[in-house]
Formats: C-alpha cells, structure tokens, sequence
C-alpha cells in the first residue's frame, strides 16, 4: 500500500511495524509538505474547479497548467510523472493525499517505537547537510534535518527515502 494515499497512514505505519521482527527494518517514502508546497496549492486550486478527474479533464489541467505563467511549476514540470497520465493524477490530482513533516515523521517513530537510521539518496544534500552540522549521529538527527530542509525546501521534492528500525 501507499501510506501518502490512505485514510490514516498512522494507522497503517503501525500495522506495518506490527509485521516486523525485533530489529526489523523498514524502508519509507513519504510526500514532504515543505517540498511538495507548490503542487500542495496547484492540487487545491484544480481539485475545487474540476470535480471529475477524467482523461479530458487531465489534459485541460496539463494545458493551462503549462499556458500559465502564473502557476509555480519549475518543481515539477520537467518530471516524468508531468507528461505520464496515470503518473501526473498521482503527482497532482489524486483524491486523498497525506503530506508529511520531519516532526510528524518523528512522533510517528516515537510512538510506535522506531529507531530513524538515516535518509536514502541525496549524496550533494547529505554533503551540504555534513558541512553545516557534521557527520556523524547528526546524520540521525531529525530536528537538524527539519532545520535544514527549511533552509533548502526542495530538498525532498521527491519524497522522504528513509529507513527505519524496530526496537
């Protein structure tokens, strides 16, 4: 399952951690809030005055989307996932959607009892991160990574890729 898209990803997390053995790992990908900001209020905007989401409609969305220099799109315009039907319903249009902060992300590993052992990918992120903070368990440090991600909002633009551990 995808926990951006149902009801209660809490929920879901925790019948997820529930499978797992002691130690067990788990790898996530979540939507930031901070990063998806821009199609946040894209995805508002055309949820409201389209009320089918239907192949036509996608296409009118795509059109104006690109015919109007208003609309902030630099993030996402050049993605696969714009010009791919199936893919830009998910990146924009989809009917139920969770985004997700490092704080919440943190409450979430608290409460079910999860180690954070560190993000997935983002080598000239994680060496900028190292130069401001450090190397080592400041890697681990969600609150420093919130920090961070403030001052460089796309950093996750993709998705949170994290690992989490059961302890």
């Amino acid at each position: 399952g995808v926990l951006n898209h149902i009801n209660n990803p809490y929920i879901g997390l925790k019948i997820l951690t529930q499978s797992l053995k002691e130690k067990g790992l788990i790898f996530l990908s979540l939507y930031s809030k901070i990063a998806r900001k821009d199609i946040l209020s894209l995805r508002k905007y055309f949820l409201n005055k389209y009320t089918t989401i239907d192949d036509s409609n996608i296409k009118k969305i795509r059109s104006e989307i690109l015919n109007n220099k208003g609309f902030k799109i630099n993030s996402f315009i050049n993605s696969v996932e714009f010009f791919n039907k199936n893919e830009f319903k998910d990146l924009l249009l989809h009917p139920q959607e969770h985004c997700f902060t490092l704080e919440g992300i943190e409450n979430y590993i608290l409460k079910l009892n999860l180690k954070f052992c560190g993000f997935l990918g983002l080598k000239d992120e994680k060496n900028k991160f190292k130069s401001l903070y450090g190397e080592n368990e400041e890697l681990l440090n969600l609150k420093l990574w919130k920090q961070f991600e403030n001052d460089n909002t796309k950093t996750f633009l993709g998705m949170y890729h994290f690992c989490l551990q059961k302890i």
